[in-house]
Formats: C-alpha cells, structure tokens, sequence
C-alpha cells in the first residue's frame, strides 16, 4: 500500500487549484515512490511542465497554447490522484472484509472435525469493474501525455533534424563568365564549420551537421573573395524548412561609359567590346559609344577584346578604371 493520507491527497488538489503545478507533481511523486507506472506518468508530467516553463521564458508559446496546455497538465494530476483514491478504495475493502470474515469464524465446542475448506480464510479478489476503471485511466494519461509530449517536441523543433546540407551560393545580379571564389563560413545555430574553398560552381555540401534543433538557423559568411559582395538573403533561414538552401550573393557594381576611336581618332561604330570573356559586353554606336556595367573586382585590369562582325581585331589586357575606358582606341582595317 503506497504511504499517504486524505490531507496529502486534499492538499495536491489544493495545490492544484492554486496553479502551483510544481509544487503539486513534487509532492505527487513522493506519494507514488514504488508504484513504477504511476512513477513514470509523473515523470513525464514533470517533462512537460518543464518544456512548458521554457517555452513561456523563450517566447515560442503564445498565452492561448500555455494556458491550454497547463490546463492539461492539470487534469492529467488530477486523473492520477483518481487513480491512487481508487487503488486506496480497494485495499481498504479488502483487508475490511477479510477481517470481518476472520471474525465472524465460530468456534468449535464439539468433537466433531472442522472440515480443511473451513479452516482457511477466503480471499476477496478486487472487483473487475474497479480494475478496468483504474486501467483505462491510466491508459489515458499515459496515451496523453505521449501525444503531447510528441507535440511539445515538435515546438522545440527537436524531430526530423536533416544530417546534410546543400548550399548553393547565387549572384544577384548575374554575370556570364564570372566564378566564384575565396572562402565560405558557415554555421548552423551554435555550431560553426571551418572556412573552406568555394568551387567553382558555387555549391557547398555538408554532411552530419551536429545540429541540436531543426530550426537552428543556417548562416553563411564569406571571405577573401575577388569582388566585392554580401549575403543578401536566402531561400529558406534554417534545416527545418529545407536541407538544399541557396543563398543569394549581391555584387556590387559599377557602370562604365566610353568610346572607341580609330587610331585616327574617328569613331569606330559596330564594334564589340567583351570584358573578361563575356562578363559584360557592348556593341559601339555610330559615335563609337559603348556601355557596360561590370562587377568591383579586386583587381586593376581586366581582358578586353574587339571584334568586329564576329572576328577578333584585338584581345588585350586594360586599366579598369573609368579614365582608362573613356577613350579606348583600336586598330581597324580601312
């Protein structure tokens, strides 16, 4: 028999009617100390109302859900306090009418020998209505309290968490002919990755990210690279909306005026002007104007290259800068 009293009993329920859900399951679980499954159900109320707190401190619950949910909580205390008034119910009839059968056994004045049967004390066995009662209630609480804790889990973003991550790093705007390079940092929540190249293409690909939750936030840093750019957003903010992530890299850009003369210093119209192999290219006016608009690059000049009609008059390496391409002057056939 579990050790408690009415009054402990009575003061949980006060307890409980006081909001002081704390203080309640503290002194619940010292009355069901032995009982395993009414231990474990108290334990994992204790869970919830942990998980509860935290959410409230965090602000990830509105006032609506932890009212709900602390009414829950409530009603789950109050169907195990149910339960052990039912138990004590049981085992008070039991040893009551055992007792009362020992003393209704007569006594045997005659010589004539009491049968064995009558000789030993019958047993009571606990009614099967109570039993199934006490079961289906603590089925209850235990189907419960595993929905819920599934539930409090799924706002702490703690199930599902993916253990790769694809990073796709994009230019905004675009430049044809223009790679990626330097070094990318990433970090997923607390955990930082090591500075590693950036290829080429631009994708990066992590594998068993140490994430502690699925919404840990995915956030990437670059390095050293040969243009000036930043991060200016992303497709999806953490591994819980999606583990192939691209991440938008803005450019900053500078847009150059200039003619093209012939050595004679006549305008030279219909001609191509292709900077670094197709980053940016025009075709000059009947003034010999030209317009490009090219990333900062971090260096001071780039590959030029005239065509005319589609054939190559001049490839070679020029100051970028806007007094260099002011006037550039190429060499045409009459």
């Amino acid at each position: 028999m579990l050790g408690y009293s009415n009054d402990d009993l009575e003061k949980i329920k006060h307890l409980i009617s006081e909001g002081a859900n704390q203080e309640a399951i503290n002194a619940l679980r010292t009355i069901v100390a032995g009982n395993n499954e009414l231990e474990d159900t108290v334990v994992m109320l204790k869970t919830r109302l942990s998980t509860l707190q935290k959410s409230i401190r965090e602000g990830t619950i509105d006032t609506d859900d932890a009212n709900v949910e602390r009414n829950k909580i409530n009603r789950a205390l109050l169907d195990t306090l149910n339960i052990l008034e039912d138990l004590d119910k049981h085992q008070n009839n039991t040893l009551t009418v055992v007792q009362s059968k020992k003393d209704e056994i007569p006594v045997e004045t005659s010589t004539r020998p009491v049968s064995e049967k009558s000789d030993k004390p019958k047993k009571l066995l606990i009614p099967t209505q109570w039993l199934m009662r006490g079961a289906l209630a603590l089925v209850t609480i235990l189907i419960t309290v595993l929905i819920e804790r599934s539930i409090n889990s799924w706002f702490d973003g703690e199930p599902d968490v993916p253990a790769n991550l694809t990073l796709r790093l994009v230019f905004r705007p675009e430049f044809p002919g223009i790679e990626h390079s330097g070094m990318a940092r990433v970090a997923v929540g607390k955990f930082a990755f090591a500075p590693r190249p950036i290829p080429p293409d631009g994708i990066l690909r992590f594998a068993e990210i140490p994430a502690e939750y699925a919404d840990d936030s995915v956030k990437v840093f670059l390095q050293e690279t040969m243009y000036q750019c930043k991060v200016a957003g992303q497709s999806a903010y953490n591994l819980k909306k999606s583990d192939d992530i691209t991440a938008f890299i803005e450019l900053a850009v500078t847009t150059y005026n200039g003619k093209v003369l012939r050595y004679n210093h006549k305008p030279a119209a219909g001609v191509e002007v292709d900077f670094e192999n197709g980053m940016a290219r025009d075709t000059s006016d009947a003034e010999g104007g030209y317009t490009v608009m090219l990333p900062n690059l971090k260096k001071t000049k780039v590959l030029l290259t005239f065509r005319l009609n589609g054939k190559v008059l001049d490839s070679r390496p020029i100051g970028l800068n806007a007094d260099v391409l002011r006037e550039i002057k190429v060499n045409l056939p009459d």
